[in-house]
């Protein structure tokens, strides 16, 4: 039986702000054992990133999902969600939503756009007056508008992301734009070099992978659009990488999606220095095209610092979270309602004689308030089951008493495998997205496995 997996976002289409960094405090490399970060007011997670590196804007992610670099901009003065895509060579928007946003045409010539699926519409060129990211602010930006886009928001592509480094902090749930080539570097990080193509608007990066008969070179677009990498499928069957044929996912692209069958395993995928470790690659084959996508299943397992100007790539380790909060709202400590303490939010997985694990979120600090969580599976070496970024996104109404998941598909084979969790993100309130129209709880596995 075939299953299928999550939709791997492939999007892809075809005035400089200048400001200065103050002096930075040294930087601390994560601590491997796992911690509860700081607390913002409300309660949910907070960062000490801003302070560490003022002379960034930092973006929230709009959902806790690691593997969507979606953040809110303001396009016109109106807030819009905005995917950040390194894979796209231009920013592009939905021709309907460019009208509602005031979104002026240029009278260019309009030409055929090509997502990452390789299918292709005709667009025009439209006039973007103000785009802002924080306290950064772009004019007279030009942008693609086509009718016949999937796109909710504005995709934000490489012709304004390479006016920036980009810190990508998954374990965060935040980016970091800095100047062009003024991010900060880190001690004990590795360094992988890129290649820039300003006439194409690619970011390329070279990975190997051992096949059957040696090591395979595999040319990369670095794509941050991409919930998962990609390989060629022409490539992956010359180099007779394993294969598990089971999954089938589609492939989305701005323009549609195309299936994807199957996935090659990589024992481990390398980029220079690097070592990705093992990563699951989606297939795909596309005629005159060779290049792969490296996405953020790959992206998001470091801490990635992409620097198109500097034409490299540096990667450093993520910081670990414990399974619990013992902090709620204010910074206080929670209890049962009876004096006794509690965590103010907790994960487990609970195993019973006879019944396959389910898993729980205990939420004492946060009664009847809508919570959302990322939450890892760990093995007894504390590898993440779900892939290298994998995580599940939970939404539920807190509780005192515990709310319990049960497993779903394959999932059940996932928490019979577990030995451990991590809360790797948390958000309560107005902070939280709620994707659970009419229920209470809901949940959505995203993982690369």
């Amino acid at each position: 039986m075939r299953r299928r997996a999550p939709s791997v976002a492939a999007l892809g289409a075809a005035a400089f702000v200048f400001w200065s960094c103050a002096s930075r405090p040294a930087y601390v490399i994560p601590d491997a054992r796992p911690a509860a970060p700081a607390v913002a007011r409300s309660g949910s997670d907070a960062s000490t990133l801003p302070e560490v590196f003022p002379g960034a804007v930092w973006l929230p992610y709009r959902s806790l999902n690691p593997q969507r670099l979606e953040v809110t901009v303001f396009v016109n003065q109106r807030p819009v969600p905005a995917l950040l895509d390194t894979g796209a060579t231009h920013t592009s928007i939905d021709l309907g939503l460019a009208g509602e946003l005031g979104v002026r045409p240029t009278g260019k010539k309009a030409g055929d756009l090509e997502d990452a699926t390789g299918q292709r519409t005709a667009h025009i060129t439209g006039m973007i007056d103000t785009l802002r990211f924080g306290s950064v602010t772009l004019q007279n930006l030009e942008v693609l508008a086509t009718n016949h886009t999937r796109l909710s928001g504005l995709l934000v592509g490489l012709d304004v992301l390479q006016r920036f480094d980009l810190f990508l902090a998954p374990d965060a749930f935040l980016v970091g734009l800095f100047p062009a080539g003024k991010a900060p570097r880190i001690p004990g990080e590795t360094v992988v070099p890129l290649s820039l193509e300003p006439a194409r608007g690619r970011l390329r990066v070279t990975g190997q992978a051992p096949g059957k008969t040696g090591p395979v070179t595999l040319p990369f677009i670095v794509d941050t659009g991409a919930n998962g990498s990609v390989i060629d499928t022409r490539t992956g069957l010359l180099a007779r990488f394993e294969a598990d044929v089971s999954y089938t996912t589609d492939l989305e692209g701005m323009l549609g999606s195309v299936e994807s069958r199957g996935q090659f395993v990589l024992r481990p995928l390398t980029l220079g220095p690097h070592n990705a470790g093992q990563v699951r690659v989606w297939t795909r084959s596309l005629p005159g095209r060779k290049d792969g996508l490296l996405g953020m299943d790959v992206l998001a397992a470091t801490r990635t610092v992409l620097s198109p100007t500097q034409k490299e790539m540096r990667l450093h380790p993520r910081a670990r979270r414990a399974a619990h909060r013992d902090l709620g709202p204010e910074g206080t400590a929670c209890d049962d309602g009876h004096g006794t303490a509690l965590p103010c939010v907790e994960v487990t997985l609970q195993r019973e004689a006879d019944r396959p694990p389910v898993l729980c979120v205990q939420a004492a600090g946060y009664r009847q308030r809508r919570i959302e969580l990322a939450v890892r599976l760990l093995d007894a070496h504390d590898v993440p089951l779900l892939g290298p970024a994998g995580a599940l996104q939970m939404h539920l109404l807190g509780r005192a008493s515990r709310t319990c998941f049960p497993p779903q598909d394959k999932t059940g084979e996932l928490f019979a495998a577990a030995r451990g969790v991590e809360l790797a993100g948390f958000r309560v309130g107005d902070d939280a997205t709620w994707p659970c129209p009419g229920h209470e709880a809901c949940w959505t596995v995203h993982a690369m496995r």
